[in-house]
């Protein structure tokens, strides 16, 4: 029997493989292109829409959206700026007695400036001192004797008129602050008190005391030092019953209970430290008398800072006083006289307060005060009038003093004795004499 199907020649077959291959990979390369397209549009969807919820799977790990944070990466600790330092303030102050110029005094003055053009020179006499004085931020000092103008006549005492040049010595030893209200302010009279006033303000110094009216008097006077207020007020028990003539506009500052007491007061809400001068006291008393720890009572509980006390001639002494509000006063009863030729060595013996006022937490605070002893040396016939601080007065000098002639107690035993009993060892340093004191001498409480 014969078969009718047709056999395909191999031949033919291996021919059209390599066909079939070419299209197969054809139709898979526009496969996988679809494929890419499709993830393409997804990853720009997501990037466009960011949508995370909770549900997706999402297990916090992939870090692939914008906004994540990568838990590879650990984050820098947030930088906080360091608080500033406060800086606190710190002012440096020093204070003098009664600056007398007797008819010795000017007299010595004018053989100084012999071969100059000033017909008068004092700086000299204040030399020893002016480091101390010209160290301190803020010097301050009692010009005791007026400037009345040389047409009115320099004299001595008891009515006095300084010549204009004590002011070039005052500034150039270094004090910036000078007080005129002490009971000789009125010796060459009304006229006189308001030219002084005039002179003083002219040398750029504060001028403490005074007043050309009752306004003026009403204006506390107050110094600002690095950005500190200072207050300061002056007043002097009398005026050696000199008086100003009826409708006068000038005003004396004089010691009242109910003035002092309202203006510290108001001197207090006004200012960081209030200082206040008080020409007060029994001349040559070494002891203040109940006045004036009345006086100081009074003004420590109104918040005043510091007393500088004078008028005496004599050394007083220097203590804390407590206040209400827990801090303390520093009151230094009297500094004695600074120059002059009095007669007698007690009149010769003075100190230089010295002290700082510093800021802290709780606002400011009078700290590390010092009492600088110095003695006024002249010659015979009380010439050449100098200024030494108490450490360099040596035994010749104290041998030669003119006062000699005149006081049976110059010793330097008597004037060591001074200095012990009316300044408490708390307030003397090694370098200005504490040698002077016994080993075992008690200090006072020293104020925080």
């Amino acid at each position: 029997m014969k078969n009718n199907k047709r056999n395909f020649p191999l031949s033919a077959l291996l021919f059209c493989i390599p066909f079939v291959i070419i299209v197969m990979l054809a139709i898979l390369s526009v496969s996988k292109e679809g494929c890419a397209l499709k993830i393409s549009d997804k990853e720009k969807q997501e990037e466009h829409t960011h949508i995370v919820t909770p549900d997706d799977g999402d297990d916090g790990k992939s870090g692939e959206n914008e906004g994540e944070t990568d838990p590879s990466v650990v984050p820098d600790e947030p930088i906080v700026p360091p608080e500033p330092v406060k800086e606190y303030k710190n002012i440096s102050f020093a204070a003098a007695g009664d600056i007398l110029v007797h008819t010795n005094v000017y007299k010595y003055a004018s053989q100084l400036a012999a071969g100059t053009d000033a017909e008068y020179d004092f700086k000299p006499m204040f030399r020893n001192i002016k480091d101390i004085i010209s160290s301190a931020d803020l010097a301050f000092v009692n010009q005791e004797t007026p400037s009345a103008g040389k047409e009115r006549g320099y004299s001595g005492y008891p009515t006095f008129n300084t010549p204009d040049e004590i002011a070039d010595a005052v500034l150039d030893t270094g004090f910036d602050i000078v007080s005129i209200a002490n009971n000789h302010m009125l010796d060459k009279g009304s006229t006189g008190y308001a030219r002084n006033i005039d002179f003083w303000n002219s040398k750029g110094v504060l001028l403490l005391g005074g007043f050309k009216n009752r306004e003026d008097y009403n204006t506390i006077r107050v110094l600002e030092h690095d950005g500190v207020k200072i207050a300061f007020l002056s007043y002097t028990y009398g005026t050696n019953g000199i008086n100003l003539p009826a409708g006068s506009e000038l005003v004396i500052p004089l010691e009242n209970y109910d003035e002092i007491d309202r203006q510290t007061k108001e001197a207090r809400a006004m200012a960081d430290v209030v200082i206040v001068s008080m020409h007060w006291g029994h001349e040559d008393w070494f002891k203040p008398s109940d006045n004036q720890k009345n006086l100081a009572r009074l003004m420590a509980d109104n918040g005043v800072d510091v007393i500088i006390g004078h008028h005496s001639h004599t050394l007083q002494p220097i203590e804390w006083l407590d206040r209400p509000d827990g801090k303390k006063t520093l009151c230094a009863y009297s500094l004695g006289n600074l120059i002059s030729t009095m007669m007698y060595s007690r009149n010769m013996l003075g100190a230089i307060l010295t002290f700082d006022i510093n800021e802290t937490d709780d606002g400011f605070v009078i700290e590390n005060p010092e009492m600088i002893p110095y003695m006024n040396y002249y010659k015979s016939g009380f010439s050449e009038p100098t200024l030494y601080l108490y450490k360099d007065f040596t035994d010749e000098m104290l041998n030669s003093h003119g006062c000699r002639k005149y006081d049976g107690y110059i010793s330097r035993n008597y004037l060591n004795k001074i200095i012990t009993d009316t300044i408490d060892k708390q307030f003397i340093k090694d370098e200005y004499c504490l040698s002077l004191y016994p080993a075992d001498a008690p200090a006072a409480e020293v104020a925080a």
